[in-house]
């Protein structure tokens, strides 16, 4: 019996520090992490961070810290997959910043933006690719916190229920109940109300 608990006790263990992880690393390379990044300009190393989505009613910042004050920059920015031209703007700066901004759409509008940094002798992009972002709507608390917690609830039932039949044990089905109700609640029934808010529809297709 002892040994039985033991055993529980570590498989819920290694289920939480699994459904961390995965958390941990979906924020980091989901579609909505801002692009990180660094480049060398006039003898400076340039570390950014550059949004990848913004609510939808106000315009998003672009902001880069440069400490050399013979580096200028320059957004240019323009619709997502869009013909429009594109449209290119100084870059202001206050002490150490360089900041811009990109003109606020509708929910689920997407805009592609890139950076350039330029002293008399040097240029520099940013990113290889321009940078997609996309705005949303505000999501209520009340609607995103328990959204949030039914489908980490259902991701931890999920692996301990696929540790639970590794190991051959008796409560698989117990387990794969509650993560099917949890993914029930959470995704179909909450995911729908968070994307409403967010993008004006109740459904966007796929993940």
């Amino acid at each position: 019996m002892k040994k039985g608990k033991q055993l529980n006790r570590t498989l819920w263990i290694a289920a939480v520090v699994l459904t961390i992880g995965l958390v941990v690393y979906q924020r980091a390379t989901g579609p909505t992490y801002p692009k990180r990044g660094e480049v060398e300009i006039a003898g400076e190393t340039v570390k950014f961070k550059l949004l990848r989505t913004h609510d939808t009613d106000i315009d998003a910042p672009v902001e880069i810290k440069v400490a050399s004050k013979k580096v200028k920059g320059e957004l240019s920015y323009k619709r997502y997959k869009s013909f429009d031209d594109w449209t290119t703007v100084p870059m202001t700066r206050s002490g150490d910043l360089l900041a811009g901004r990109l003109p606020f759409q509708p929910p689920a509008g997407k805009m592609m933006y890139k950076v350039k940094l330029t002293t008399g002798s040097e240029s520099v992009q940013l990113t290889e690719e321009p940078v997609v972002i996309r705005f949303k709507g505000a999501v209520p608390a009340a609607v995103l916190t328990p959204h949030i917690f039914f489908m980490f609830i259902s991701l931890l039932f999920t692996l301990r229920s696929g540790l639970e039949a590794l190991f051959r044990r008796k409560d698989t089905l117990y387990y794969t109940g509650v993560s099917l109700i949890t993914l029930f609640i959470g995704g179909l029934i909450l995911g729908p109300i968070v994307q409403k808010y967010a993008f004006d529809a109740y459904w966007t297709g796929w993940p």
